[in-house]
């Protein structure tokens, strides 16, 4: 399942989530994004549970 990014809103919290189902498999994924007022930075947090015992997840920093 490829998971869409949330869009870059200065000074604004956002996000995107998705949910999939194929095969008999389920799918559901979270991205949140904090940018800053100026746009100069952002921090990015993807949650992805996996068969409801395993969370994996990352956070990604970019700095203009």
């Amino acid at each position: 399942m490829a998971l869409e990014t949330a869009p870059y809103v200065a000074g604004k919290w956002s996000y995107a989530a998705a949910a999939a189902h194929h095969g008999g498999e389920n799918a559901v994924g979270v991205t949140l994004r904090k940018t800053a007022d100026n746009g100069r930075w952002s921090l990015t947090v993807v949650v992805l549970p996996q068969h409801l015992k395993v969370i994996q997840a990352s956070v990604l920093v970019l700095v203009a």
